[in-house]
């Protein structure tokens, strides 16, 4: 087992991207609620050339759960018109439940547009769709109000077998979420890529290699683009 040490970098890339879906767009990839905060806006765009019939709720990650699941949050309007190339904002208000101090918590904004049915004709069959949205929104205490400083230069990762595989073994010790765009390990002048998974506050995961990398790894770099949800 090799723990890295200082002679390994860790290279952080901000992208920024919105989250777009075949009509709805959400204007930022993720939801940062300060504790302190009355409300929080999300602002919706319809960059179709038709109005949508849109329903948005909030879940705690069961991805399939129904939108009447109850969650520390009241987001209005539920359920709306939006008319072609225009514009909605949703606002979402904390209720008051007791949520962890210390660290995020973690929920998901869904936003599922239905469109118009198809005008038909002579009796043809028509297909038509709803397409879901979904986000991460991350409910931030007043203890951890100044966000995260140097996130990904805090997290601690060591190579480990696993089953006989070199795999990455990543610690988050701080009290905010980390997410990946995506991750890789440079070795020997080639760069082997991981499989990664969003990093709660205090865990510990594993990240395997998506292909084979030789057995003593002499690491160069490990590259990891953290996606860009502090501020």
């Amino acid at each position: 087992m090799k723990v890295l040490s200082g002679a390994v970098w860790l290279i952080l890339f901000f992208l920024h991207a919105n989250t777009v879906t075949a009509a709805v767009m959400l204007y930022g990839t993720r939801v940062i609620y300060d504790a302190g905060k009355r409300e929080q806006l999300v602002r919706l765009s319809n960059e179709s050339d038709s109005p949508l019939l849109i329903q948005a709720w909030l879940d705690d990650g069961v991805e399939k759960a129904v939108a009447e699941q109850k969650v520390p949050f009241i987001l209005t309007p539920p359920v709306f018109r939006m008319s072609a190339r225009q514009g909605q904002v949703l606002r979402m208000q904390y209720t008051g439940e007791a949520l962890p101090e210390d660290r995020e918590s973690v929920f998901y904004l869904n936003v599922l547009e239905i469109p118009p049915k198809p005008k038909i004709d002579n009796g043809q069959n028509t297909l038509q769709l709803a397409l879901r949205s979904r986000v991460k929104v991350f409910f931030r205490p007043i203890a951890l109000a100044e966000g995260p400083k140097d996130l990904g230069g805090k997290l601690k990762w060591r190579l480990v077998k696993e089953n006989g595989a070199t795999a990455l073994e990543v610690l988050n010790p701080t009290g905010f979420y980390a997410s990946f765009a995506n991750a890789s390990v440079q070795a020997k002048g080639k760069r082997h890529s991981l499989e990664t998974n969003m990093l709660g506050p205090g865990e510990t995961l594993i990240f395997r290699f998506t292909s084979q990398v030789p057995g003593n790894v002499d690491m160069e770099k490990v590259i990891f683009p953290l996606q860009p949800y502090q501020r």
